[in-house]
């Protein structure tokens, strides 16, 4: 039995540094995990302004 893999989607974020609006993106599973990624990556006191994802055509799982 295969086991189920976990879906990653590219999101994008506007996120605050040094004063200026920069924009990131992160391969993550959820806006959840793109927050703990910036967290991790910039630190924890980043502003972050907002995050979206990419959006794809995903209709070739249609039975």
């Amino acid at each position: 039995m295969r086991g189920e893999s976990i879906m990653k989607s590219t999101f994008y974020a506007n996120i605050e540094l040094g004063g200026e609006i920069t924009q990131v993106s992160f391969e993550a599973t959820s806006a959840s995990d793109v927050i703990e990624q910036i967290w991790r990556t910039y630190g924890i006191s980043t502003p972050i302004i907002e995050i979206w994802a990419e959006v794809t055509d995903d209709d070739s799982s249609k039975q």
